[in-house]
């Protein structure tokens, strides 16, 4: 599981080197950052719904939440 993590975190740097340059020239530095801070608007609302609340929980709590859920 950690590998192929690590493996779409490569992928997601990959993507964004090779797509800056070519978004900077389209739509301006602005509009890259705009496009950015969207994309990282939809990934808070992505982690706000599918991910549980752990504040507050011990470790073993945390760990049968997910077994719960896997």
């Amino acid at each position: 599981m950690a590998a192929t993590v690590a493996f779409i975190n490569w992928l997601a740097n990959f993507a964004i080197i090779e797509l800056f340059p070519v978004l900077k020239e389209g739509l301006g530095l602005g509009g890259v950052m705009i496009v950015f801070a969207a994309l990282s608007l939809l990934a808070v609302g992505f982690v706000t719904i599918w991910f549980p609340e752990t504040k507050g929980l011990s470790v073993e709590e945390i760990a049968a939440l997910f077994e719960h859920e896997a």
